[in-house]
């Protein structure tokens, strides 16, 4: 397969806060408004304190193209002289290439030259941070600035599955299995970023990193007495840039009846950071929108300078997990409806994620080190934040417990054809993030469901397909943001050469997402989709 995903994102036009990021050649090293300026109306140098949107670049463009090819290899069989072995092996390549042109780029250096003035012929030209300018020294200064980053994984796997011996209360199962992983990911950047010659911030260097994986796995299924079953299994991973380890799953299921299973499961699971967690270039930054200092409110709302990208120094996440549930299939009049609900756990510990700006702002004295302030003024306590440092970091503990339900129903019918109905739910009322409650709160929405309905009669279906992410707030203020219901409907004939012809939609009513005020881009893209309205037609043969 080969997937390319076009994006453009218009942002507001570059902003100017020397003495926060910019570079000149004023004494202190930040752009400096030169007295022979003509649009410097004070008559002496300027750079100390003046702020502007540099309005006649226009909008920072990111201009991103990806390209996500995916070649898979597979195989299968069964072991001879074996009643019920089988065997598998595949091999898989994938990567993903992304390139941002950055337009409407201003860099430090060529907008310093523009404010000295720059001859074009007998004619000397300045920039304007307060007006209207010729634009011919806009165009100067204002370029492209295409960076570009590479994900690549190889991955080699193979397994067999089979039974051991049969017992008097059923087969013993056992699968066991391996593969070997090859990750690399690099992320290059211009000298302008290196050097951290552009206006608004965004410096940056080029880094890359790679890894090996090597993996194995065994799973018993063992029949304790009759309906009752227990299965234990173990993977071990060795990572060429984190050790080994080892990590088991128990689990138990009890039928008591045909119609009725209970179920419980323990584990734990082991999760070395990604790559671009790892070597995603340090960046500098303003946060989207304007946040509130709780220790300066005089300050009021600005946007707050960031630090952000990869930390080599990361640990891996570690989880233990815990479910225990329930399914009831009833049978007589009730026959094809079944329910099922779960409750379940997940304590983790080093989870990676980047806080945000306004959380570390509002846990300053929890998070030492994180907010970086100027030396206090005019008899105040503390000084104004000079900068966030939000890179990836692991977080020391988080727990989340909710429910997860799920209901079916079946019906057949000889002059309609057969009918599927399926909803499930996820509700999650707690979600303590190093012991603060955040659930219903930013990225944490309290409820997801889906909803759908299948119907087959024939060489025709159709299926409707329903999506649903809850309400969540913002915790350090802007409201909250609204649900979201993303509806996908498709048909499908299958009478044409043996075919499958499909025509489906996503997101058919070409809903927008829910507006998110701390975003730049006005939606969240951890918790919502902002796809428009897509209508496809696939065609598929088997040989």
């Amino acid at each position: 397969s080969f997937r390319r995903s076009q994006t453009v994102i218009r942002a507001a036009p570059s902003p100017v806060v020397p003495n926060y990021s910019e570079h000149g050649d004023a004494p202190d090293g930040s752009l400096n408004i030169p007295s022979t300026n003509p649009n410097n109306p004070f008559g002496e140098d300027l750079y100390l304190d003046w702020r502007a949107r540099l309005v006649s670049a226009g909008p920072r463009i990111n201009d991103v193209t990806s390209d996500t090819p995916r070649v898979l290899v597979g195989l299968n069989g069964t072991i001879p002289g074996s009643s019920d072995w089988t065997w598998e092996t595949g091999a898989l390549y994938t990567s993903n290439d992304v390139v941002n042109n950055n337009r409407g780029t201003v860099f430090d250096s060529l907008y310093q030259n523009a404010l000295n003035g720059v001859a074009f012929g007998s004619e000397t030209l300045f920039a304007n941070p307060f007006g209207p300018e010729d634009p011919r020294i806009t165009s100067y200064y204002t370029h492209e600035n295409p960076n570009s980053a590479n994900f690549a994984l190889w991955t080699y796997d193979a397994s067999a599955s089979g039974t051991l011996v049969n017992l008097p209360a059923g087969a013993l199962g056992l699968a066991v299995g391996g593969e070997t992983r090859r990750e690399t990911f690099e992320n290059l950047k211009t000298a302008a970023n290196i050097t951290g010659d552009v206006v608004g911030g965004a410096e940056g260097a080029s880094v890359q990193g790679q890894r090996r994986v090597y993996s194995a796995y065994a799973e018993l299924r063992v029949p304790i007495i009759t309906g009752l079953e227990a299965q234990i299994a173990g993977r071990f991973e060795h990572y060429s840039d984190f050790g080994s380890t080892t990590k088991p799953k128990v689990a138990l299921s009890y039928r008591p009846a045909k119609w009725l299973l209970f179920r419980t499961s323990f584990g734990q699971s082991f999760l070395a950071p990604n790559l671009s967690y790892l070597y995603t270039s340090q960046v500098t930054q303003f946060s989207d929108s304007g946040l509130e200092d709780p220790k300066r409110p005089q300050d009021g709302l600005r946007q707050i300078q960031t630090r952000s990208g990869g930390n080599p120094d990361l640990q891996p996440e570690e989880t233990d997990t815990f479910y225990a549930g329930v399914t009831v299939e009833p049978e007589g009049v009730l026959k094809g409806f079944s329910f099922g609900i779960d409750w379940f756990q997940f304590k983790q510990k080093n989870l990676i994620s980047q806080l945000g700006a306004d959380y570390i702002l509002l846990h300053e004295d929890e998070l030492p080190g994180l907010v970086v302030r100027a030396a206090p003024t005019g008899g105040d306590s503390v000084g104004s934040v000079s900068y966030v440092n939000d890179t990836y970091r692991n977080a020391n503990h988080l727990t989340y417990r909710g429910f997860d339900a799920t209901t079916r129903y079946d019906l057949k019918t000889d002059a309609l054809g057969w009918f599927r109905f399926t909803a499930s739910a996820t509700f999650m009322p707690q979600f303590i993030y190093e012991g603060s409650e955040w659930a219903g709160t930013y990225n944490q929405p309290k409820w997801r469901g889906t909803f759908s309905t299948d119907w087959h009669k024939g060489d025709w279906s159709a299926a409707i397909f329903m999506d649903y992410v809850g309400r969540f707030d913002n915790y350090s203020g802007g409201g909250s943001v609204s649900s979201q219901v993303m509806i996908n409907p498709q048909v499908t004939y299958a009478g044409l050469w043996k075919s499958k012809i499909t025509l489906g939609a996503r997101n058919i009513f070409d809903r927008d997402p829910p507006f998110d005020s701390h975003s730049s881009t006005g939606w969240n893209a951890n918790i919502h989709d902002p796809q428009k309205a897509f209508v496809y037609v696939r065609i598929a043969k088997d040989f």
